[in-house]
């Protein structure tokens, strides 16, 4: 498949995202979060049980992070003990004057069969936020909130381009969501994404987005700032071989159902790959996107719907008998 195609296709699809009335915590670059981040040693690997504390060591203060300091200390230390970390008074760095020209991060890989033929193209699209705010559980107690932020949604066509869906994801894909093409809400050649409040899931239309046995619903009313990013940096590089995945099936039909008009207004497709995407220290909790499971394997093949978002809240995959 020639890259040519998987570059239009990048810029064809850039979603517009619409964020909620009370949201506080933007999508911005992550050259902005590095700009305000501070560099630790830890003790030990941050998801490592044991019963010494967690103590950590700075080893490059906030303001003074760059591509060599950052880069040199991923090459001499494991990565299980670095991470990035920002304090409470950056959380909130983004701006809203800052989102027209933030850059939404992009990934395209082909997706094969048993058979070894091309089955999809998959367009990913990440965005990033400094802070996950605060989730309330059951309208009274707070929890959720963590440093580092990754959401994204992915576009799905046929071998040709033509679109057959999107899938939308929320929570580490355990809430994820197909819609097959004819289903996806649009906004002048854009498909459309709702984000909720604080936590930042995707969702195909506003309301309240029940989970976790109602008592963590997510909140979408698509009321405040719109996002329509005009940039697109690639995750990985299109050549010279688009990254192929393994097939994992999915709930779209096997034909198309629809088809998307191009977008109002032009997109670069920005190849440079950052250098951070080879930085696989902890971002807060998280992992860097490139080694997260949703980067390195075809979609999710599960759609959640609300009856598994609600009362099977920890699985990925449905049970037997649903």
């Amino acid at each position: 498949m020639a890259t040519d195609l998987h570059r239009r296709l990048l810029a064809k699809y850039v979603p517009e995202i619409r964020l909620h009335s009370r949201e506080r915590y933007f999508p911005t670059s992550v050259e902005t979060f590095l700009g305000v981040a501070e560099l630790r040693k830890l003790s030990h690997d941050l998801k490592r049980q044991g019963p010494e504390p967690l103590t950590h060591d700075v080893l490059v203060e906030t303001g003074k992070l760059t591509r060599e300091n950052l880069m040199a200390a991923a090459a001499e230390h494991d990565k299980g003990v670095l991470q990035l970390v920002v304090h409470e008074g950056d959380r909130a760095k983004a701006t809203l004057s800052d989102l027209p020209e933030v850059p939404i991060y992009g990934h395209v890989r082909e997706v094969k069969a048993a058979n070894g033929s091309v089955e999809a193209l998959e367009v990913v699209y990440a965005f990033f936020f400094i802070f996950n705010g605060n989730l309330r559980v059951a309208r009274v107690l707070e929890a959720g909130q963590h440093i580092a932020d990754w959401e994204h949604l992915t576009v799905r066509l046929d071998p040709s381009g033509e679109l057959q869906g999107m899938y939308y994801s929320a929570h580490r894909t355990i809430d994820g969501d197909w819609v097959p093409a004819s289903k996806i809400p649009m906004s002048k050649g854009r498909p459309v994404t709702y984000c909720a409040l604080n936590g930042h899931g995707c969702y195909p239309k506003p309301g309240v987005q029940p989970r976790i046995f109602y008592l963590v619903n997510d909140h979408c009313d698509g009321k405040g700032p719109v996002w329509r990013p005009k940039k697109v940096v690639l995750l990985s590089s299109l050549a010279p071989t688009v990254p192929t995945v393994g097939s994992r099936g999915s709930a779209l039909p096997k034909n198309p159902r629809g088809s998307a008009s191009d977008a109002d207004e032009d997109v670069q497709v920005d190849e440079n790959v950052p250098y951070w995407v080879d930085f696989h220290g902890w971002w807060g909790a998280v992992s860097n996107p490139s080694i997260q499971k949703w980067f390195k394997e075809a979609e999710n093949p599960v759609t959640r719907g609300w009856f598994l978002r609600v009362f099977f809240p920890t699985c990925c995959d449905p049970p037997d008998f649903i």
